[in-house]
């Protein structure tokens, strides 16, 4: 009589299965540990060792980003070093980069970043973050800064003396101040006016009264 395997074969895959079920969530258990100790690691590995040694560990900006690791946590190593690790500009945004984090920057790190001053902008700068900058009209101009962005984020005609001298500023942009130039033709056209409405006026009649006798 021969034996029925049936059972035995059905009994085998169940195993199988239930084999595979327990390897996933031990390898899942495992993946999870092992993220939340790559958590805590990257952290305190900053400043310990170099972008270099964390890229050959195989970190990547990601990384950076997926942890919420903020800006200020990389101020201990050079643009040159981050750009060399892999980060872009971008990257740095994500990672809160704001207008007062320019001050740091110096006149290469521009250059690394590829910046200009459309990607600049796109932190929400004003006037006056141009101004803490450091950066000459000349340096402005490289970045492609233009008048009228300058105008846009706030620079006035008497805010003009922060940024350059009049003579610089007409060499580098081509024209006087718009805003100001404007402001004072106004002015001046309105003092024009006002002293010939005074002039056209209707002399009293009084002052012209003959005295009759």
């Amino acid at each position: 009589m021969l034996a029925d395997i049936g059972l035995d074969r059905k009994t085998a895959i169940s195993a199988l299965l239930e084999a595979r079920r327990s390897q996933r969530a031990t390898t899942t258990d495992w993946l999870t540990k092992a993220r939340r100790m790559f958590d805590g690691s990257l952290n305190n590995m900053l400043g310990s060792y170099t972008l270099n040694n964390l890229k050959t560990k195989g970190f990547i900006p990601n990384d950076f980003i997926e942890h919420k690791i903020k800006f200020e946590a990389l101020k201990c190593y050079t643009v040159e070093e981050m750009t060399k690790f892999g980060f872009t500009f971008q990257n740095l945004r994500e990672m809160g980069f704001r207008p007062i984090h320019f001050i740091d920057l110096q006149w290469q790190d521009y250059t690394l970043l590829k910046l200009s001053a459309t990607t600049m902008l796109e932190t929400d700068m004003n006037i006056d973050d141009v101004f803490r900058t450091g950066l000459s009209v000349q340096q402005l101009k490289e970045l492609e800064f233009t008048q009228q962005i300058l105008e846009d984020i706030g620079l006035t005609d008497n805010t003009r003396d922060k940024l350059c001298s009049e003579e610089d500023f007409i060499l580098y942009f081509g024209s006087k101040f718009k805003r100001g130039a404007v402001a004072k033709t106004q002015h001046k056209e309105h003092h024009a006016i006002t002293r010939a409405n005074i002039t056209n006026e209707p002399e009293d009649s009084t002052s012209n009264l003959a005295f009759e006798f």
